[in-house]
Formats: structure tokens, sequence, C-alpha cells
């Protein structure tokens, strides 16, 4: 593979004397209140003469004092100003909390102060009153870190009130929607709170799909989204400019390539397709959560249908169509374990295999809404296939829509409807029904706009595979209602919840996460049988039975898990069952419930609660009869784990450092902190926090300079090698002579002879494999 020379890591070995001080944290006002920030030593905001302002990164300063003589003597060249950087205390050193510190100071004067008396009383070069405030005074300072220094000089003077530096932010376009269905105003109590809630009618604000600041940069162009539904209004003034009316197809009419419905009763999927794409910012009703992709309206389910069409309208141009909605499936009646048929089954393989070139078709499948009639997720073929996103639905609340089933096999939630006196989902309905509904919901809502999502998703990065849209939406979910103890962690850290899966979908950390991600290898699989085993099930009984399933000798990361079960009972509503991991991850495949058939024969159940976890271990399958008067035996089990071989050096360190979405590039810095992420993973710094790895570090700087690295041999994909200059321009390797090594990990000392005022070193280090 090719070597990569990463960026080097610059240290000074010998440091100037220490100047004058600088609070390393202040409270200062930052909007309508106040918070505390810390100097950045490792950054300055440079605003030039010609061009626009930008941040620039520097070699650590170590104080705020020095980072502010520097700021100074790289302004007084002429060519722009620099000023210091500010990050709020304890947060990510990411843009929403990075301020540049202004040289100017906001004075809230006491009645008949006198503004220029106050000026030379703390050397202020110059100062302006406000026309529209009669209270302020800004005060102008000559040098970067004055509106630091002097504000206890300032805040001390009789005629002042209060002081605060102004601090530079970077504001961020916001595009707002205009179509007049989509926020909430006195006058429009039914809005669109799924994608902006802002706390009204009492949700907690906040409560949506984090999707605004997205539609800055993406609104889902280039990306198609069939509607598999009962039809769609191609008319319909906000989804007629996103339609690709080419190559809709209707499967129950005379009509194969109009969609339309022929009644008002078929308006199912013309909601569905508002929700996921209805055209937003054209001043027209309401907005989709991807508002320029394509929509293929693919008429399905408003009349019967049999495996073949089934199978026909999800492998329908799959050259074409990117994400498939499927807001449908067997009734939600709790009496029935529901398995694909073969065509079905065959047409999702082949769009996840063949789809979208080769990178796989995203199919988004609901739920389910049976939860309170006893129907659970993985009694659904279409939720257990690990081709589809199983999604859930969230009420207005915050919690588990109380229609919305739980299984093992839900990945994702989003918002919808709850209870008749909560906001439902205001979208799209036929025309013919006056266009709009304020009452949709289920997870046929959920649905749809996580299709949204994933399109937008796509639209950041095209390049992305049917399984990486998976995690990325596994690791990008929201952890909501947190407190409920249904949540865990599993063995690779993952959240998951049978009643959430991984969470809430966030449209923002989704992607961000998918715009630097770094595809997932080919799926491979393994399996254990059980063979014929036969062990009884006690009958009401909460100890059950356990069979293990072993798998050894592979190395395989967990993603897709599934279980083939074959169980005779005579009823089987009362039985438990549950797979857990060899890290001791529970999935409950079924629930108590009142389905009074015999036996589960050769049903297949399917988990992603597992995801991320080593599949090498015991697994171990229990069943639980609870409830009396009714016996059965397990006749025997089959175990399937599909993934990939476990990531190594950065790759996995990336995946398990890099959180929240941030970029996991090499080249990425997650915490904007000056050092990219490989350099965070070579020295051992923390991705997510600014710190400085201190490597290397200096031990004596009288007479013999001597300084210590480590190079951690345990990092197999990086090299290290010393380097040191006495002007940063050349650079020469250091003689062998004066390296020693020891320990057990590889630490080198090395002693420089010569006049010893002014060293630099740095560690040049080289990426051995590509990622």
């Amino acid at each position: 593979m090719p070597q990569r020379l990463q960026r080097l890591l610059l240290c000074l070995l010998l440091v100037a004397p220490a100047l004058g001080a600088l609070p390393p944290a202040v409270m200062l006002l930052d909007g309508g209140g106040e918070l505390e920030f810390e100097v950045s030593c490792t950054e300055l905001h440079c605003r030039p003469k010609d061009g626009l302002s930008h941040p620039l990164m520097i070699p650590d300063q170590g104080t705020a004092a020095r980072t502010a003589e520097l700021a100074e003597k790289m302004s007084a060249k002429g060519d722009a100003v620099f000023d210091l950087v500010l990050y709020r205390l304890g947060k990510p050193r990411v843009d929403a909390h990075r301020r540049s510190l202004d040289r100017r100071v906001l004075v809230e004067m006491r009645p008949g102060a006198d503004p220029a008396a106050i000026a030379r009383q703390v050397g202020a070069s110059a100062f302006k009153l406000p026309h529209y405030s009669e209270r302020h005074l800004i005060l102008s300072f000559p040098k970067a870190g004055d509106s630091l220094n002097q504000l206890d000089a300032i805040r001390a003077l009789a005629d002042v009130a209060n002081a605060h530096p102004l601090l530079g932010r970077k504001n961020r376009k916001k595009l707002v929607p205009n179509d007049p269905r989509y926020a909430w105003s006195p006058t429009n109590t039914s809005y669109q709170w799924h994608l902006n809630n802002t706390g009204q009618n009492g949700s907690p604000s906040g409560l949506d799909v984090n999707i605004i600041g997205v539609w800055d940069s993406y609104l889902g162009n280039g990306v198609t989204i069939s509607i598999v539904d009962d039809g769609l209004d191609t008319t319909h003034p906000d989804l007629s400019a996103n339609v690709n009316t080419a190559i809709d197809h209707d499967w129950n009419d005379a009509t194969p390539n109009d969609p339309r419905p022929f009644n008002n009763v078929d308006d199912h999927g013309t909601s569905c397709a508002g929700v996921a794409a209805a055209r937003g910012n054209n001043g027209v009703g309401v907005s989709g959560a991807a508002p320029q992709a394509e929509l293929v309206g693919l008429r399905l389910i408003a009349d019967s249908t049999t495996d073949a069409e089934d199978a026909e309208a999800l492998a329908w141009r799959t050259d074409v169509i990117d994400i498939s909605s499927n807001s449908w499936g067997q009734g939600d009646s709790g009496f029935e374990f529901f398995s694909m048929g073969p065509l079905t089954t065959a047409a999702l393989a082949n769009g996840v295999t063949n789809g979208r070139n080769g990178k796989g078709t995203i199919y988004v499948w609901a739920g389910g809404n049976g939860r309170d009639d006893g129907d659970y997720a993985n009694y659904d073929g279409y939720n257990n296939a690990v081709e589809t996103i199983a999604v859930g639905a969230i009420d207005f609340s915050g919690e588990q829509s109380w229609y919305s089933e739980s299984g093992a096999n839900l990945l994702i939630s989003a918002p919808s409807d709850a209870f008749s006196n909560d906001p439902a989902i205001t979208t799209t309905t036929l025309v013919s029904k006056g266009s709009y509904t304020n009452d949709f919901g289920g997870t046929s809502s959920a649905t749809p706009l996580v299709a949204g999502v994933v399109a937008l998703m796509l639209e950041a990065n095209p390049d992305l595979g049917w399984r990486d849209v998976q995690e990325i939406l596994i690791r990008s979910a929201t952890k909501i209602d947190a407190s409920d103890a249904g949540w865990s962690d599993n063995g690779a850290g993952f959240h998951f919840h049978h009643g959430f899966g991984a969470g809430m979908v966030d449209a923002d950390a989704a992607v961000a996460l998918a715009t630097t991600w770094v595809n997932l290898g080919s799926a491979q699989t393994v399996t254990a049988a059980s063979g014929a085993i036969n062990p009884a099930i006690p009958d009401n009984n909460p100890a059950g039975v356990t069979s293990t399933l072993s798998l050894s000798g592979t190395d395989l990361r967990a993603e897709h898990v599934q279980l083939t079960v074959d169980i005779d009972h005579s009823y089987r509503g009362d039985l438990i069952l549950t797979l857990s991991s060899p890290d001791g991850t529970v999935s409950r495949f079924t629930e108590l419930h009142g389905d009074d058939n015999a036996d589960i024969s050769n049903y297949t159940f399917m988990s992603v609660r597992h995801w991320g976890e080593m599949a090498n271990g015991d697994w171990t399958f229990k069943a639980v009869d609870a409830a009396g008067g009714d016996i059965g035996a397990i006749r025997s089990l089959t175990l399937e784990v599909s993934g990939t071989e476990p990531l190594t050096g950065y790759d996995a360190w990336a995946a398990t450092n890099i959180t929240g979405g941030a970029p996991a590039g090499p080249s990425d810095d997650a915490d904007i902190d000056g050092r990219d992420n490989l350099e965070e993973y070579a020295f051992g710094g923390d991705p997510m926090v600014p710190d400085d790895p201190g490597n290397p570090t200096l031990l004596s700087s009288g007479g013999p300079v001597r300084l210590r690295y480590v190079a951690d041999t345990s990092k197999t994909d990086i090299d290290y090698a010393m380097r040191v200059s006495t002007n940063l321009v050349n650079w020469s390797t250091v003689p062998s002579s004066l390296i020693s090594t020891d320990g057990p990990l590889e630490t080198r000392e090395l002693v420089l002879e010569g006049n010893g005022d002014r060293f630099f070193a740095r560690v040049q280090y080289t990426r051995l494999t590509e990622p």
C-alpha cells in the first residue's frame, strides 16, 4: 500500500520567558447570558485586508499572554489583523462554541457618567457612543488581548455598571421554509413540529429531527425516493415539482404508468410522499425532510397483490431509485408470524446487491402500529429482513408512541403522532381532499421522515453503501427518553432500546457523519446450528430453558444477527424468547401476548442490537413459558451472524473515540484543536477534547537539550521518526548515537549537544496503510 505522510507535529523545545498574565478562563457576555470561555493557545482569528476572516492554526503557545504577543507580532506586518480565539470552557472546540475576541469592550455606564473620562482612565485608543443607546459605550484598544487585560480595570470604575468584550461569532445561514404550514403561529397551531419544534403545546423544545441546519447545505438534490404505497397524487402543487412521472407505476389499476388513485380513500401514499419530499420553500403548504429530492410513485397496496407484484415493486428501477419508502405490511394483529415470500426475499437481496450501481438500494420500512394489540416488530418478516431499516414512532412528549411496536430488529425511530389531543403530522393529502392534512401519523409517517433524512445523507455522500447508512443512523441517533430503564449499551458501546432502536433520528449528526464516512468492508457470514435438541420448555416458569450456540475461530464484527427457531408449543403467545451475545447484550424476540396459535416453525428473527460486537464466543438462547396450561419444546436453532472483519489501527480507534457525528477522516480535526485526527491517534490525544498529547516532552534545557518522545509500537500502522531544526526551515535526522531506547513502549530519549539556546523538534509520522 502506498505510504501517506501526514501533517507534522511541531513542538518548540526552548520557550521564551513568561509574559504578563492574561486570564486563561473568564465569564463573558454571549448573546443573552454570561458563559465561561477559555483562550485558545493554538489558534488565532485572522482578519486580512482583502478577503474573508478565517481561523489560523499556530503552534501551541502555552499561555494566553504568549498567544496575544504572537498575534501582535503577526499583526505588525500589516497584511492582516490577528486576534485571540475563545472557546466555551469544557465544550468541544467546534464552530458552535468558537468566538473571536474583538479589541473592543462594551460598557454599560451609570447615569451621569463621562464617556471620555472612562476611555482616558483605561487607556482606550478610541471610544464610540451608539446613537441607538444612551447608556452604552464602546471602547477600542490597540492590541490583541487588551479587551481582556483591561476588563477588571474597566469594571472597577465608579461610572461603570458592567463591561464585557465584544465577541465575534460565525452566524449560520438558516433556510427557513416559507411554506405557510411549516412553522407555528397563533393562526397555525397544526405546524410541522417534527421538523422544527420550539416547544409549543408543552412539547420538549428541540424534539424534532434536527434538520434545519442541514438544509443550508443539502436538500436532497440528485436523490430519488420511491413511495411504495396506495398511490401518489402527481398533480399536487407541493409534490408535482419533485415527481418523476417517467418511471412511476401502478400494479392495482389499468393505468400502469399513472400512480394516481381513483378515489378519496387511497390518500396514504400521498401523505407519505409529503413527509419525505414535499417541495419546500415554494410558498405553498408544507416542506418535506428532503424538499428537493425526486419522488417516484409506485402504487401497490390499494388492492390485493401476490408475492410477484410485491417483489416487482421493490425491485423497480433500482438503477434510478436510491431509497424505497415502505409504510405497509401485514396486519398488526399479534396473531401471526409473517415470513416474506421467496420473490420478495430475492428482490430485497437483489436491491442491496445491484441497486445504486452496486452500493445498494436503501429500504426503509414501518415498524408497525400494533403494540396495543400485542403485536411486535419481530413478528413481521419485512422488518426481520437484514436489508430493511425498521422504523418506530415517537410521540409529541418524547416517548414511544402507544401504537409503535417494539422489537430487536428496530433500528431507528422518528417523530409521529400519538393520542387525539396531541399534535399529529402535518403533510400533503389528495387535492380532492383539500391538499393538506394535520392528522397523519403512525410508523407510516415516521418511515418517510427517515427516508428523507437518508436522502440528505446520500446527497452529502453518494458513495455510502446500504449497510453504511444503517450504521451511520445507529451511531448518530439521539438517546430519546434517556431515563427509560429499557436503554442499554451493547458490547461495542452503541445504545439500544427495544422500543426506540438506536434512538431518534438526528439529521444533522447523520449527515455530518456521512460526509467523512469510510465505507464498511464486504459483509461475511458465520453460522452455528444446534441440530435436533428437543429440550422441554418448563410451563409457567421464569427460569425457562437455555441452549448455547458457539462461534469460534472468527474475528467477525457483527452487524445483523439472525436466529431461526423451530419450537413445538400449543400456545405460542406464552413464550418469551431471547438471545444473549457473548458480551451479554440481550435481544428479545417475543413478548407475552394473546396469540393462541401453536408452534413457531422455522421462523427467522433478526436483531440489530449486537451491531459492532464481536461474534466469537457463546450465544445463549432462552425460552420462557410465562403463563400456565400449555407445554412445548425446542426442536432446533440456527444462528447466523453477518458483518465484517474488525477494524484495525486508526480505523478502529476512530470508530471508538470519535463520536456524535464528528468528522472522522484522518485529515479531519474533530475537536478543532489544530491537530488532525491521525495526529491525535499517533500521539495518544483525545479527538473529542482539545488537548495536547505532549510529544515530544522537554526534559531539560540547561546545557545539552534533552527531550523524550514515545513511539507506540502497538500502532503498527504508524512509523515514527524524530527530526530537529534550529530555524524551522531546515530539518535534519537525529543521529542514532543520540537516541536511547527503553521500556515496553518504544521510549526514545535524545540528547542534543550544541549552543542550547534554541532547538525545535518534530516527530515525523507516516501512516503505513490506507484507510
